[in-house]
C-alpha cells in the first residue's frame, strides 16, 4: 500500500540469513518460486552494508525525485559545467574508471583532450 509520499510498505515474515558477496543473487525474481517475477524495469540498483533507516530511505526517495542535471555551455573556447549539490565525476573514456573531480560548480575548463566524459551523482 502506498502512503502520501508514494512509498510502499510490506512485511516479510520469513527469516532471511545473511548472504556473502560472490553468491548467486536474483533481482526481480524469487529463486524458490519461478512464477514470482517482477514485471517492470529496475534501475540504479544499490547494495548497502547494513539496513537503512526509514529516514535514509526517505532521503534517497527525495533525492531521486529531484532531477539531477549537468549543464554544459560553451563560453568562447572554454566549456562551463554546472550541476546541483552532487559530486562531479570524470573519465577519459566510458569504459575507464570514473574519478572524482573536486571542482565546485560552476566549473570552467579549456578542453585539452580529444574527449572527456562527465557525470554527476547524488551525495
Amino acid at each position: 500500500m502506498s502512503n502520501s509520499s508514494g512509498q510502499l510498505s510490506a512485511t516479510n515474515v520469513i527469516a532471511h540469513t545473511p548472504d556473502e558477496f560472490g553468491g548467486n543473487w536474483l533481482l526481480g525474481a524469487d529463486g524458490t518460486d519461478g512464477t514470482r517475477v517482477f514485471n517492470g524495469v529496475i534501475d540504479e540498483v544499490a547494495v548497502y552494508a547494513s539496513a537503512l533507516t526509514p529516514a535514509q530511505i526517505g532521503q534517497l526517495y527525495l533525492t531521486a525525485a529531484s532531477p539531477m542535471k549537468l549543464g554544459i555551455q560553451q563560453i568562447g573556447v572554454n566549456v562551463k559545467l554546472t550541476w546541483p549539490q552532487s559530486t562531479l565525476l570524470q573519465a577519459d573514456a566510458l569504459t575507464e574508471p570514473w574519478t572524482t573531480n573536486t571542482a565546485a560548480s560552476p566549473y570552467t575548463l579549456l578542453p585539452s583532450a580529444a574527449k572527456k566524459f562527465y557525470r554527476v551523482i547524488a551525495q
